[in-house]
């Protein structure tokens, strides 16, 4: 009775590893071995020094190449079958794309058409006698796998016949191909007693079964296909093939895109012929013995999971206790903070802010007659970019607090025996510039932006107020120096000219005794204005440095806060990193386990 076989994948695995025992496929080797490569490539082994590193590239690449030469041995199948049968679209559809086609073999009907992947080179036992020609194809489904489309039995007679036969010797497998049309051929049966080769390595294939459903019902059709099953089986069995295994299939619909009909058993066959060439793949790694060094060197891994877990444990422990300490660090800052802003900084602020820009006229001249006297050049003189570093009693305060933190983190690590260039952003170099001093430029930076902000403001209002009084005091010394007389000739004036003849009139009412008199009496006045504003100035300067720096130890403290958050997050990143890598790793450890 023929064997109908529904696969079963868990079930098919069983069988190769009670045959094999439990074993990775070449590929599978090969991606663990890559794998490991890329990992110790990156150079973030902590358990292995850099020699090591590059002994265990050294010999993963030995090993890599051994698999890839023994990833070149292929499973040689041969379809053979009579004329019509469907052998092309079978090998299409094992191939999951169209590699054959009868054009193929129109012009060689009688020549053996082995396909074979572009990459994998033929066989050394493969000679070349003019029996047979390879076509190249480029499907990677079966990159491993030669398919020989053997010359149809019934055109096979004589010395060719017998050279056929003698070609199946190259064969792994043999899948026997017929239809409801072809299976009660005499040719095929006496043709298969000829076959020497090895009968467990028979498979047998109904192709085209679809065609006993066609104008049936499905019941029908199933009846019909049994009937068949059952003859063709009778006819394996009278020729000497006791217990044959047959697929039902049909070729031509697995092609399509839709999915198979359950009577279709086509995808148990192409499983099976993919187990077998996993199952020879297996073969040549355990008789290399391959598979135990591949796993016995994967091992090495362990110990740096090991180390990666202290690791792990170390990180925690760090970000649990700053993240405990951030009011203490806070408060560190605050009185380094106030040390610099509430001393020297804050006698210095009104200079800072100060710009002559903001007075005008008289006010103006009394700015820049004391910036004068002060020794200042000018508005570019007070640059807000001077004066804007802590003193050294505030810096050392805060230095010595940054360096006590990297400090604490590498020592930590040197205790558990890890290397203390952990790059935590509190303790490491970046581009040759310390955290301290990338901090200190972040403070001048932040210094210099709201000096420039607050300077830019200015009181509002106070310059058109400035104007405002300057007009004020104007207008009675105009007409102090014109008289009464001269504002009633103003009043009887009817022509642009007389107008003119009266302006002309007023430089000169300037020089007399009273003129001169009412002008020192405006320009002291004008002065005496001009430094009350300068006074008014300097007090809202007063005023605007104390909120100013009372804002600025908000932003400052906040920047520096911001400095051990950094560390907490860098800390936590590369905790991250140790997790991932764990876990990359125990995958590879998990395949360089014990059976």
């Amino acid at each position: 009775m023929a064997r109908v076989l529904v696969w079963n994948g868990q079930a098919g695995r069983h069988a190769i590893q009670q045959r094999f025992g439990t074993v990775e496929s070449i590929q599978e080797l090969r991606a663990d071995l890559h794998r490991f490569r890329e990992i110790v490539g990156r150079g973030t082994l902590i358990s292995y020094s850099q020699d090591e590193r590059e002994s265990l590239l050294e010999n993963s690449q030995k090993l890599l190449q051994r698999l890839d030469a023994m990833g070149e041995s292929v499973l040689t199948v041969g379809l053979l079958g009579g004329t019509g049968v469907g052998k092309s679209t079978l090998m299409n559809a094992l191939a999951g794309a169209p590699i054959a086609s009868t054009s193929h073999r129109r012009p060689h009907t009688e020549r053996v058409l082995i396909y074979r992947h572009g990459e994998v080179p033929l066989p050394a036992s493969l000679t070349r006698n003019g029996l047979w020609m390879e076509i190249v194809h480029a499907a990677d489904a079966i990159r491993h796998i030669l398919l020989c489309d053997l010359p149809d039995f019934d055109s096979l007679v004589g010395e060719h016949r017998r050279r056929v036969i003698q070609f199946l010797e190259n064969l792994d497998v043999l899948a026997w191909v017929a239809s409801p049309e072809k299976y009660g051929d005499a040719r095929f049966y006496a043709f298969l007693r000829q076959v020497p080769k090895a009968r467990q390595n028979f498979y047998f294939v109904l192709n085209k079964v679809d065609l006993l459903f066609q104008g049936r019902t499905l019941e029908e059709g199933y009846g019909e296909l049994g009937k068949v099953l059952n003859r063709f089986t009778q006819h394996l069995v009278d020729n000497d093939i006791p217990d044959p295994i047959v697929f039902a299939v049909s070729a031509d619909l697995a092609c399509d895109s839709g999915g198979l009909a359950p009577w279709n058993q086509f995808p148990h066959f192409r499983h099976q012929i993919f187990q077998l060439r996993d199952a020879m793949e297996v073969t040549a790694i355990k008789t290399a013995n391959l598979d135990v060094e591949v796993k016995r060197f994967l091992s090495v891994v362990e110990k740096e999971i090991l180390q990666l877990a202290k690791m792990r444990e170390v990180l925690e422990e760090l970000v649990d206790e700053l993240g405990g300490e951030r009011q203490e660090w806070a408060a560190a800052g605050r009185e380094a903070m106030d040390l610099w802003l509430d001393g020297t900084f804050r006698s210095v602020v009104p200079e800072l802010l100060m710009d002559p820009c903001h007075l005008v006229g008289p006010a103006r001249l009394v700015g820049r007659t004391v910036q004068f006297l002060r020794g200042w050049s000018g508005p570019s003189s007070s640059d807000p970019a001077d004066g804007v570093s802590p003193p050294r009693e505030a810096a050392f305060l805060l230095r010595s607090q940054m360096e006590r933190l990297a400090n604490r983190i590498a020592r930590r690590l040197l205790h558990r025996g890890f290397a203390a260039d952990l790059e935590t952003g509190a303790g490491m170099a970046c581009e040759g510039v310390s955290p301290w001093e990338r901090f200190l430029e972040k403070v001048r930076e932040f210094t210099v932006m709201r000096l420039m902000d607050q300077k830019s403001a200015g009181p509002s209002g106070f310059r058109l107020i400035q104007w405002g009084a300057y007009l004020a005091l104007l207008v009675p010394f105009v007409l102090a120096v014109s008289g009464a007389e001269t504002w009633r000739d103003l009043l009887k004036l009817t022509d642009a000219g007389s107008l003119l003849r009266l302006a002309a009139d007023l430089p000169l009412v300037l020089f007399t005794p009273r003129g001169l008199a009412a002008l020192g009496s405006c320009l002291i006045l004008l002065l005496l204005t001009g430094i009350g504003f300068y006074s008014r100035y300097k007090k809202s300067l007063q005023r605007r440095t104390q909120k100013f720096i009372e804002s600025l130890k908000l932003g400052l403290g906040s920047l520096w806060e911001g400095e051990l958050q950094s560390v907490i997050e860098h800390l936590n990143q590369h905790k991250a990193q140790v997790e991932s890598q764990v876990g990359e790793l125990s995958s590879l450890y998990a395949a360089g386990g014990k059976d």
